[in-house]
């Protein structure tokens, strides 16, 4: 039987939750009998994930789109006209696209490029962007609708105009267990921080959605009421934007110094949540977070702000969540952390084994090939 050749397209060939979640994903398509696969990303950028990609010996294509030239209608469409001659060549069955761009072009192109299926993944809400006149004729071409959290996926029900009862499957992220390359004490040699002292981290790139602020103004209360503990801020803090530049200088100010570390990028994802006490996610939106799949399924205590997606993963009546924005709430609970997370560590065990569950490859695999075979 002759194998479905399935495009997955990604923004870039970074190592960010998306473009892991695609490199995932068309693994798993690729290793069976039914399928293979081909990754496409708008742009190179650090290319990171390529190394993974070749080690997999699957088919990558830089298609050199700079995000610049998306910003009008006139060059989207020339792009896209470039595409379908591309995808006609390609002799595509279905493409999952990630992410906003990957989506819109996907489902713009897929019809004109007679390939039979494409899906609309929605995998973060993109509240921040606008539905534009192209986004308006995706409904026309009739994409198969999955979001990877329940509350993304009422979402892109209200943002397209979809009927109520309009199906949107349910895609859990990919996640799999790795070993620490450092156990607790090694890490925290390595970081220069003691044993005894408690670690708060937060594992997210410097977003404005991440909402480190909140986070640092209750770390500040902490700091003014002589709270000991250490956080460790996890991401890219050699990146050039106005967000980072105006957490460094709060940061400064407050003459918060002492008690927070930037780690940089963390290759030992494993090993950081092994050597700390609580890990957190303060975000104002997601889709749904790989950052907080992963804190659970190590048994790390967590703290989350109380968006949907996030509560999807703890459950709605996790005690350590805080509104969004509330620094004073968020404060009192990092306190009480430190002072009973030994109790709380094992009330984590069970709620790991459901993410653990729930989050796999294999369940990620299976809903997408539940989606290409029935649709």
């Amino acid at each position: 039987m002759e194998k479905k050749k399935i495009l997955i397209l990604l923004p870039v060939f970074d190592l960010g939750g998306a473009e892991k979640q695609g490199f995932y994903a068309a693994r798993a398509l690729n290793n069976t009998s039914r399928y293979s696969t081909e990754i496409w990303a708008f742009n190179k950028s650090s290319g990171n994930l390529i190394p993974l990609i070749e080690s997999e010996g699957i088919p990558y294509k830089d298609l050199k789109i700079s995000f610049s030239e998306l910003n009008s209608t006139k060059s989207r469409l020339l792009i896209y006209f470039k595409m379908i001659k591309l995808l006609r060549k390609s002799n595509f069955y279905a493409i999952i696209p990630f992410t906003f761009h990957s989506n819109l072009m996907a489902n713009f192109c897929y019809k004109f490029a007679g390939i039979n299926k494409s899906l609309w993944f929605q995998i973060s809400l993109d509240l921040h962007i606008g539905i534009g006149r192209l986004e308006k004729l995706i409904r026309f071409a009739q994409p198969i609708y999955a979001s990877n959290s329940y509350f993304a996926g009422e979402q892109i029900k209200i943002r397209h105009k979809l009927p109520e009862n309009h199906k949107v499957h349910f895609v859990p992220n990919p996640f799999e267990l790795r070993e620490p390359l450092l156990d607790r004490s090694d890490f925290r040699k390595k970081i220069g921080v003691n044993d005894n002292e408690f670690l708060f981290t937060v594992v997210a790139n410097f977003y404005f959605e991440k909402d480190h602020l909140t986070l640092l103004k209750a770390v500040k209360i902490l700091k003014d009421k002589g709270v000991q503990f250490k956080l460790l801020l996890a991401g890219d803090n050699k990146l050039d934007s106005s967000y980072l530049k105006d957490l460094k200088s709060f940061i400064l100010d407050e003459k918060l110094y002492d008690n927070i570390i930037f780690l940089g990028v963390v290759r030992d994802v494993p090993g950081l949540l092994k050597c700390v006490d609580c890990a957190m996610l303060t975000s104002l939106s997601e889709g749904s977070p790989n950052a907080l799949i992963e804190y659970v399924a190590y048994g790390v205590p967590v703290i989350v702000s109380d968006i949907q997606p996030n509560l999807e993963i703890v459950g709605q009546d996790y005690t350590f969540q805080f509104p969004v924005g509330k620094h004073d709430v968020l404060a009192e609970l990092m306190e009480d952390m430190i002072k009973n997370n030994s109790k709380i560590k094992e009330s984590m065990i069970d709620k790991s084994k459901q993410v653990l569950k729930r989050y796999s490859v294999l369940e990620n695999f299976n809903a997408f090939d539940a989606i290409l075979e029935n649709g």
